[in-house]
């Protein structure tokens, strides 16, 4: 295990990230598991093989993970506002209900 593969592991993550937030950005749903699943990898594999971090420049490597984890925060900050605005959607006012019956 390298550093330069922890990098990847999170570069391809960050992609996939960007990708769901543009997903949900253009009204469409995402299934987030792979993204859970590469971010379990991910830190495993850091916390598994820490001597892959002993030749790298660690406020790099250590920058990015922040960067990621800051990204997991904004697309739970979409989700959380895609699953608001359904909820928003399916809310009926009680004078349409009631009137609904009154036909």
């Amino acid at each position: 295990m390298t550093a330069m593969s922890i990098q990847q592991q999170a570069d391809d993550l960050h992609e996939l990230i960007k990708g769901s937030r543009n997903l949900i950005a253009d009204g469409r749903f995402v299934d987030i598991s792979e993204v859970e699943q590469k971010m379990t990898r991910l830190f495993n594999t850091v916390s598994e093989h820490p001597e892959a971090c002993l030749n790298v420049d660690v406020e790099l490597l250590a920058g990015s993970l922040a960067h990621l984890m800051g990204e997991l925060d904004n697309l739970e900050t979409d989700l959380t506002r895609q699953h608001d605005s359904l909820n928003a959607e399916d809310t009926v006012a009680p004078k349409s209900a009631a009137a609904a019956y009154q036909s």
